[in-house]
């Protein structure tokens, strides 16, 4: 699972990894403060950072979902 978030949001999900250790679930925190600069990447960082074949995704940002839509979900990267 991978668990994506920017700014204070990160803590968030660090702390909803732990529990989901304590659960014996595997998840992975990425912090992406800019989009257009991981959009600016080459494919294959994005790729190790975001791997397709991961598709259970959650990103978290307070009060706002627009954009995210590119980074969760089964579509790749």
């Amino acid at each position: 699972m991978l668990l994506i978030a920017s700014g204070s949001e990160v803590g968030l999900i660090l702390g909803a990894q732990q529990r989901l250790a304590d659960q014996g679930v595997a998840a992975r925190v990425i912090s992406m403060p800019s989009w257009d600069l991981f959009d600016a990447q080459p494919q294959e960082y994005r790729n190790e950072v975001l791997p397709p074949s991961i598709s259970a995704r959650l990103a978290v940002e307070a009060g706002v979902e627009q954009g995210w839509h590119k980074y969760v979900g089964t579509k790749e990267p």
